[in-house]
């Protein structure tokens, strides 16, 4: 687990395009298949919530969590709720109201994901230690 020093680290050195994604992974926990199925929908802005019910798999399927636990309501900080509402203003629309699209507002690629979410965990490299 990060310490609060590399939490701010990998915080400050997010592109900005990324860092509501970054945010949501770090602060609410989804895994990346949930992080790629989850719908505006499923985020309370009002409440401060999110709803995790869905997962996307490799195949680019909708499909529920891995287990019964998975299927969870997750409070958010004051940090990540503003981050998502400001998100949500910029990000791009789709039919499918992902809120991690790719940019044509299609569920995005899973080695592409998982790389922009990867290569910021790479940098700075003493964060690996």
């Amino acid at each position: 687990m990060p310490t609060k020093d590399e939490l701010r680290a990998i915080i400050a050195t997010s592109p900005e395009r990324q860092r509501p994604l970054i945010l949501t992974a770090l602060f609410a926990g989804l895994r990346a298949s949930e992080l790629r199925g989850l719908l505006w929908e499923d985020v309370d802005l009002k409440r401060g919530e999110i709803h995790v019910c869905r997962r996307v798999d490799r195949f680019n399927k909708f499909g529920p969590p891995k287990s019964e636990a998975g299927i969870r309501t997750i409070p958010m900080s004051p940090l990540l709720l503003n981050t998502l509402k400001t998100w949500k203003l910029s990000c791009p629309n789709g039919e499918l109201g992902l809120v991690f699209p790719n940019g044509a507002g299609k569920i995005e690629n899973t080695a592409t994901f998982c790389r922009e979410c990867s290569g910021q965990f790479r940098s700075p490299p003493e964060l690996l230690y």
